[in-house]
C-alpha cells in the first residue's frame, strides 16, 4: 500500500513537471507545483509524512475546509521538528486543536481569509514552544481555550507555553485576539518538561524573547514567568501595544526573573502588574490599571489577595526572591477602586525587600493616582528603615494625586522624604503633587539598563541636577522648607 502511495505521488509529480500546470489540492495533501500542502479532509495528522515524501522541510499548509478542521487526533502532540519551517494559513477557516502543536522548528500562523478561530477541545494549550523554536501569530485570528484553571492545576495551563533555550522567540501581532479561562502565556525554565507539565526547581531561563501585542482576556494571568526560575540570561518580554486584561488576578505576573520592557498598551487586572522578581522597565504610553479590592480575594489564592494596585511588589512566602530593578520612566498608574488599600504602587512589606541592596526602584516620570484619596505609593511593613535607606532619591519626577507616600509604620514617615531626589522641587496643584518637572505624557524615553538619569544606579544617593521644575512658592527638600507627604493620618508637613 505504501509503495502504491509513493508511486501515485511520484506519478503526480511527473505529470505536473511535464504539463507545467499547477497541481490542485488533492487527497494526498501534496502540491508539488508550489511546495504547498493543503487539506480538505475533516482531520489532518499526516502533514509531515507528506512533507517527508515530498522531501520538503519548508511548506505552507492551507486549511481549505470551510466546515473547520481538527488537528491532533493522534495520541501524541502534533510536532513541528527543529529543521522544519511551516506556515499555517487558516484561509478564513476555523481550526480545533485536541493536542497541542509542539513547535521545535519555525511556525508562522496567518490568515489570508476573513476572521478565523483556533480553539481547544479537551486541552488548555494550543502552542508549546520549545528551546530554539520560533512562533509568529498574525492576522485576524482568535485563539480560545475553554480549559478551566485554578490554583491546584495552574502550571502549564496556558494557550502558549514557552520553555527557555537556544534563541526561542514568540511574536503575537496586534490584530490577534486571545480569550482563555486560564493563562495566556506561561514562561518556564530551560528544563521544563512539557510531558509532565511540572516546573523544575532552581531552573534557569535563557535566550527567550517575547514580542506581545493584541487583545488578551484571561481569567488568571495574561503573561506569567514561573516562580521556580532562579537565574536568568537574556530573557526579554517586550510589550509596545495592545490590551491585556485579567479578570481575577495579575495581568502581568513576574513571579520568576526576566526583563520586561513595557512601553505601551493597557494592562488591567485586580492588581495590574505583580512583581516578585526581574528587571521591570515601564514607560512610554503604558497604562496600568488596578481594579480589585482587598475584600474580594480570588478563590484559591487567599495567601496573596489582590489589593487593586497598578503595580504591586509582592511578599513571597515560597522563596526570598525580590525584584532586582523597577525602572519607571513614564506611563500612568491608576488604582481605580475606592478601597483604602488600593494604591497606584503597593509595596507589601518593605522590610522583606530591604534584605537585598540589589533591589532598586527608580521613578523619573509618570502619573500616579489612587482613587481612595490616599497617597500614590504605599510602603508596607513594620520596619521600613533599611528599605528607605536603600532608596534615597528614588523619585525625581512625576505627578502624584492626593499625596506621594503613605508609610505603614508612621515613625518612618519623615524618613520617606528622602525618597525624593535632591534638587527635585515639589509643588501642589489642587490634589496633585508635582515632583520636578512633573508628568510628561507619551514619553518613550528609556534610560539604558534602567539607570536613573544623573546617577550611577537607580535609587543611588548620588544624583545629578534632579530635573528642576518651577520655583514659584515651591519648597525644596534640601532646605529647611517643608514638603507634603501623605503619612497615613492625613497630609502632614514634614521637615526634610
Amino acid at each position: 500500500m505504501k509503495n502504491l502511495k509513493m508511486f501515485a505521488i511520484a506519478l503526480l509529480a511527473m505529470l505536473v513537471m511535464v504539463s507545467g500546470v499547477k497541481a490542485a489540492c488533492n487527497d494526498l495533501g501534496v502540491d508539488y507545483g508550489e511546495g504547498e500542502i493543503c487539506y480538505t479532509d475533516a482531520t489532518f495528522d499526516d502533514i509531515f509524512d507528506d512533507m517527508e515524501t515530498a522531501e520538503a522541510s519548508k511548506a505552507t499548509i492551507i486549511v481549505r475546509n470551510t466546515a473547520g478542521l481538527t488537528l491532533g487526533t493522534s495520541a501524541t502532540n502534533f510536532v513541528i521538528p527543529a529543521d522544519y519551517d511551516v506556515t499555517l494559513d487558516l484561509n478564513g477557516n476555523d481550526l480545533t486543536v485536541t493536542k497541542a502543536l509542539a513547535v521545535a522548528g519555525a511556525l508562522k500562523v496567518v490568515n489570508s481569509g476573513s476572521a478565523a478561530t483556533i480553539t481547544t477541545s479537551g486541552v488548555a494549550t494550543i502552542f508549546q514552544v520549545k528551546g530554539g523554536a520560533t512562533l509568529d501569530v498574525s492576522g485576524k485570528i482568535t485563539l480560545e481555550s475553554q480549559e478551566t484553571i485554578n490554583a491546584a492545576n495552574q502550571d502549564a495551563k496556558a494557550i502558549i507555553v514557552v520553555a527557555g533555550g537556544d534563541a526561542t522567540s514568540v511574536t503575537v501581532s496586534n490584530d490577534v485576539t486571545v480569550n482563555t479561562k486560564g493563562v495566556g502565556i506561561a514562561v518556564y525554565g530551560d528544563n521544563f518538561n512539557f510531558t509532565s507539565s511540572t516546573p523544575t526547581d532552581n531552573d534557569t531561563l535563557s535566550n527567550v524573547t517575547l514580542n506581545i501585542a493584541g487583545k488578551w482576556t484571561a481569567e488568571l494571568y495574561v503573561i506569567q514567568v514561573d516562580g521556580q526560575i532562579e537565574t536568568v540570561e537574556n530573557a526579554v518580554i517586550n510589550v509596545k501595544e495592545g490590551e491585556f486584561t485579567s479578570n481575577s488576578r495579575y495581568a502581568f505576573y513576574a513571579s520568576g526573573p526576566a526583563k520586561w520592557n513595557v512601553t505601551g498598551g493597557k494592562i488591567i487586572g485586580k492588581d495590574a502588574f505583580g512583581v516578585r522578581s526581574g528587571d521591570i522597565n515601564i514607560g512610554g504610553t503604558a497604562e496600568l490599571i488596578g481594579t480589585g479590592t482587598s475584600s474580594t480575594a480570588s478563590a484559591g489564592f487567599s495567601s496573596q489577595p489582590n489589593k487593586g494596585a497598578a503595580l504591586r511588589l509582592l511578599n513571597d512566602r515560597r522563596k526570598n526572591l525580590v525584584p532586582t530593578n523597577v525602572n519607571i520612566t513614564g506611563g500612568s498608574f491608576k488604582a481605580k477602586s475606592n478601597d483604602p488599600q488600593a494604591y497606584a504602587i503597593l509595596i507589601d512589606d518593605a522590610s522583606r525587600l530591604a534584605d537585598s541592596e540589589a533591589t532598586k526602584i527608580s521613578i523619573t516620570n509618570g502619573l500616579f493616582e489612587s482613587s481612595a484619596k490616599k497617597a500614590a505609593i504605599y510602603i508596607g511593613g513594620a520596619n521600613a528603615e533599611e528599605f528607605l535607606n536603600n532608596h534615597i532619591s528614588m523619585i525625581s519626577n512625576g505627578q502624584f494625586k492626593n499625596g506621594i507616600v503613605d508609610v505603614q509604620d508612621t515613625k518612618y514617615s519623615e524618613a520617606a522624604a528622602t525618597m525624593l531626589a535632591k534638587g527635585s522641587d515639589i509643588k501642589e496643584e489642587g490634589s496633585n503633587f508635582i515632583v520636578g518637572t512633573g508628568y510628561t505624557p507619551n514619553s518613550g524615553t528609556q534610560t539604558p539598563e534602567g539607570q536613573q538619569p544623573g546617577s550611577t544606579e537607580p535609587g543611588d544617593q548620588t544624583t545629578g541636577d534632579g530635573n528642576q521644575g518651577g520655583t514659584d512658592n515651591v519648597p525644596n527638600p534640601n532646605t529647611n522648607d517643608n514638603i507634603l507627604v501623605y503619612a497615613g493620618l492625613g497630609l502632614v508637613s514634614l521637615a526634610s
